[in-house]
């Protein structure tokens, strides 16, 4: 037996060679770019920081946003690293709850952080961009963009590419791609990073369960969009899995089939499936009548 469900799918600095070193950014990358930033010393949170961030993600992944937020601005800490895992995480929450202006806020304290790695950075700067397209503060945007390129020395990168066409085709700021890439770039548009930039958490559908097979879901509790879906710029998803059910109706030995576009969702929709209860039937033996190798597919949607 089949069943197809719709999860609700919720849920940046001229920055030329150094050596690994344990000397600040400032002091050797001038101006800074990735390749040299990657030689430099990494930062680990500490423990406490470390903690809350655990504890944050956790009450995000039981829909509780408002008391991970309140959790997370409570954390208070001087270590300038510390501080820059606390303002990620708030800009992914904010970002997952459409609230754009407080993730802005909250990841320009990032890319202000001398402390933060190459990859944080990266991905930081970038989501300022997605950021200031998704508040249509275009304006900001073409800078921004060449200040992104000059970080990461590329002439050839798709996602930035999708979003500079998207800004030009809102028609609201005119200009020259070649402005910013060069003459001869092959770039084309990155489809998924397109959709995902299109699209809102709000806006989103929830279908029903079909009811056709037995046995029959008696309860379903909706799987969370993960915030590392949110980082991955995932905007579709599709999980499919087979468990079998106990006396109770509840599913037992849950296991992933295939799963689109890659693992991200997997723990998400298994951890949902494990609060779903079913209407069972036993047989004379007191086994559950087709209640082994039920299957279910979940699939994250952002419209």
């Amino acid at each position: 037996m089949k069943q197809t469900l719709l999860a609700t799918a919720v849920f940046a600095v001229m920055i030329s060679g150094c050596n690994t070193t344990t000397q600040t950014t400032s002091d050797l990358c001038k101006p800074l770019t990735y390749q040299c930033h990657s030689g430099l010393k990494k930062y680990y949170a500490g423990n406490k920081v470390g903690k809350k961030a655990v504890k944050a993600l956790t009450l995000v992944s039981k829909g509780h946003t408002e008391q991970a937020i309140e959790h997370l601005e409570s954390t208070h800490t001087t270590n300038a690293y510390d501080q820059a895992v606390i303002a990620r995480l708030l800009a992914s929450v904010h970002f997952q709850q459409d609230n754009y202006r407080k993730a802005l806020e909250a990841i320009r304290v990032v890319i202000a952080s001398p402390e933060i790695n190459a990859n944080e950075l990266k991905s930081a700067l970038l989501l300022e961009l997605e950021l200031l397209y998704r508040l249509q503060e275009f304006n900001e945007i073409p800078l921004k963009a060449k200040s992104y390129l000059a970080y990461t020395e590329q002439s050839q990168d798709a996602k930035l590419y999708t979003l500079l066409s998207l800004v030009n085709e809102a028609g609201e700021l005119e200009f020259n791609l070649l402005d910013v890439f060069g003459e001869g770039h092959a770039l084309s548009k990155d489809k998924q990073y397109e959709d995902f930039l299109k699209t809102s958490s709000k806006e989103r559908t929830l279908a029903s369960v079909n009811d056709k097979h037995s046995p029959k879901l008696k309860r379903r509790v909706d799987p969370i969009y993960p915030i590392r879906a949110i980082e991955k710029r995932i905007a579709y998803a599709k999980v499919n899995y087979i468990f079998d059910l106990d006396q109770t109706g509840r599913p037992r030995n849950i296991k992933v089939l295939d799963a689109s576009p890659d693992s991200t969702f997997n723990k998400a929709g298994m951890k949902a499936l494990k609060q779903w209860r079913y209407y069972v039937s036993l047989d004379k033996n007191n086994q559950v009548i087709d209640g082994k190798g039920v299957t279910v597919t979940l699939e994250w949607v952002l419209q």
